[in-house]
C-alpha cells in the first residue's frame, strides 16, 4: 500500500493562488491508496510500538491536528491555520524490531521496564530539555504559561500510575510554583461534584494515551 498526498485545491478543483489566509480546504492534507489495489487499512495508536507488527509505516500527528477516516481516505485538518504552518505530514519507515517490545531475556515485563528506565528517561527528556541553555519547553504547556502564572491553584488528576506520578511532582511543583498543589484520583473527580473556580488549572494525567 502506498500512501499519497495530493495537490491542494478548492471545491471547484482549482488551486488557489490569490489569499490573504489559509482556508479550510488548504489546511487538510489526504492519504489514500494508490494504483489497483484499492483495499487500505489504517491503525490508530497513542505509541507506535502498538502496531509494529502490522505496519512499519506511521504517520505522527501534530498538536492541533484532528484525523478521520471515511470511505479508504484519511484525512489531517489543523484546527489552528497560519500562513507560515505546514499541513503536510511526512510518512516515517519505523526501524524498530518486534523484538524490542517483547519481554527478551528477562524474567517480566517489570523487570525489563526497570533495566530500560535510563534509556526512557533520556528518550522523555529529548527534544524537551536543552542542558546546555538549562532550559525545559513543554510543547503542550508554552501556549498557556500566561494562564498558569495567574492561577491561584493547581490540581493534577489521575489513576494508577498517573496517580503516583502526580504525588512525586507535588513537592517540586509547589516549590517551584509557590502555589498549592492538590491532587485527585480521576475516579473521585469524576463521581463527585467536585468544586473547581475560574482562576485554577487542572492537569489530567494519563499514561501512553489512555483516557
Amino acid at each position: 500500500m502506498k500512501l499519497i498526498f495530493p495537490r491542494v485545491t478548492d471545491h471547484r478543483g482549482v488551486v488557489p493562488t490569490d489569499f490573504t489566509g489559509i482556508q479550510r480546504v488548504e489546511s487538510t492534507s489526504q492519504f489514500g491508496p494508490l494504483g489497483e489495489d484499492k483495499e487500505v487499512e489504517y491503525f490508530f495508536a497513542s505509541d507506535a510500538s502498538a502496531i509494529i507488527e502490522h505496519t512499519n509505516r506511521v504517520l505522527y500527528l501534530e498538536d492541533d491536528d484532528v484525523a478521520a477516516v471515511k470511505e479508504g481516505v484519511l484525512s489531517i485538518h489543523r484546527l489552528k491555520r497560519s500562513i507560515d504552518d505546514s499541513h503536510s505530514r511526512e510518512i516515517t519507515t519505523l526501524k524498530m524490531e518486534i523484538q524490542q517490545i517483547m519481554k527478551g531475556n528477562f524474567s517480566s515485563f517489570m523487570q525489563k521496564e526497570i533495566f530500560e528506565q535510563p534509556e526512557s528517561v533520556v528518550n522523555t527528556m529529548r527534544g524537551r530539555v536543552d542542558f546546555k541553555s538549562g532550559t525545559v519547553i513543554l510543547g503542550g504547556l508554552k501556549d498557556y504559561i500566561s494562564e498558569i502564572r495567574r492561577c491561584r491553584r493547581l490540581l493534577l488528576i489521575g489513576c494508577g500510575t498517573s496517580y503516583h506520578s502526580a504525588i512525586a511532582t507535588r513537592q517540586l511543583l509547589e516549590e517551584l510554583t509557590e502555589l498549592p498543589v492538590m491532587i485527585d484520583l480521576a475516579s473521585d473527580f469524576l463521581d463527585r461534584n467536585t468544586p473547581i473556580f475560574r482562576d485554577d488549572v487542572c492537569f489530567f494525567i494519563s499514561q501512553s494515551g489512555a483516557p
